[in-house]
C-alpha cells in the first residue's frame, strides 16, 4: 500500500497560482482596489501638494486594507479559539482563505501605485516586502495548509491601523490641531505594536522551531524568516 506524502511536506505548488479557486477571488478583490483607490483620488486630499496627495490618497487605501483584514482576523480568533493554537498546520476554509487573498490583492495593487508615483530606497524596500509577502501568503492558499499561521501574521495588521493613521495625522497636519488624540494615537500604536507586532511574531517564530519536522523545509525557512521582521520590530520600537 503507497501512503501519499501529505501537502505540509511537499514544496509549495506554485503552480496553483494559476487556478480558478485562487486567481478569480484575487483578480477580483485586486479590482476592488483599483475602484476604491480611483475613488480616493477623484474626491480626497485635493487640495495639498501633488506629493503629498498622492501619500494621503495611499494611505488612505492602506488603512481602509488594514481595517478590514483586522477586524476579519480578530472575529476569526474569538470565534474559533479552539483552532488558532492547535490546529494552525492542517485548517483550511474556502471563506477564511479569501482574508488572505484579499490581502495578497492589496499588496500587488499597492506595489503597481507606488511604482507609478514614487521610486526611492524606501519604495524599493517596500517593494521586496509585498512581493516576499504576497508569496508567503500565498503557499498557505497554493498548498491547502498553514492557513490559520497566515492569519497569525495578518494579526498584525491591527498595529498596521494605527501606524497608518498616525503617519496620515503626520503628513496633513492633523497632529498639530489635535496634539492630545495625537498623543493617544502614539501611545496606542506602541502598545498595539508591542502586542500584535512583536508578540506575534514570537510565538510564530517559537511555533516554528518547535514543528520544523512537520513540515518541509521551504516553510520552515518562511517561518523562520519572522526573525527578520522580528528584528526590524525591535529596531522600531526603540525609535518611538
Amino acid at each position: 500500500m503507497v501512503h501519499q506524502m501529505s501537502a505540509e511536506f511537499k514544496p509549495p505548488p506554485l503552480s496553483n497560482i494559476f487556478q480558478l479557486y485562487f486567481l478569480l477571488p484575487f483578480i477580483f478583490y485586486f479590482c476592488l482596489f483599483v475602484k476604491l483607490s480611483s475613488w480616493i483620488k477623484a474626491n480626497f486630499y485635493l487640495e495639498y501638494s501633488s506629493f503629498k496627495r498622492y501619500r494621503l490618497q495611499n494611505l488612505t487605501v492602506c488603512l481602509i486594507h488594514s481595517f478590514i483584514v483586522a477586524c476579519c482576523v480578530l472575529i476569526f480568533f474569538v470565534c474559533y479559539q479552539d483552532k488558532i493554537f492547535n490546529d494552525i498546520i492542517h485548517y483550511d476554509h474556502w471563506l477564511h482563505r479569501q482574508i488572505v487573498i484579499f490581502s495578497q490583492a492589496y499588496f500587488v495593487h499597492d506595489l503597481i501605485d507606488m511604482s507609478k508615483y514614487e521610486w526611492n530606497k524606501y519604495t524599493l524596500e517596500l517593494a521586496l516586502h509585498h512581493i516576499a509577502t504576497f508569496f508567503f501568503l500565498g503557499t498557505a492558499i497554493w498548498s491547502g495548509k498553514f492557513l490559520i499561521y497566515a492569519l497569525w501574521a495578518l494579526a498584525m495588521e491591527v498595529n498596521s491601523v494605527f501606524l497608518h493613521l498616525r503617519t496620515i495625522f503626520n503628513i496633513s497636519g492633523v497632529s498639530k490641531e489635535y496634539p492630545i488624540l495625537y498623543r493617544w494615537l502614539l501611545d496606542i500604536n506602541i502598545f498595539t505594536a508591542i502586542f500584535f507586532r512583536l508578540g506575534v511574531q514570537a510565538f510564530q517564530i517559537q511555533w516554528a522551531f518547535k514543528n520544523l519536522n512537520n513540515m518541509h523545509t521551504i516553510y520552515g525557512y518562511i517561518a523562520l524568516g519572522e526573525l527578520l521582521q522580528l528584528m526590524g520590530i525591535l529596531e522600531n520600537l526603540a525609535d518611538m
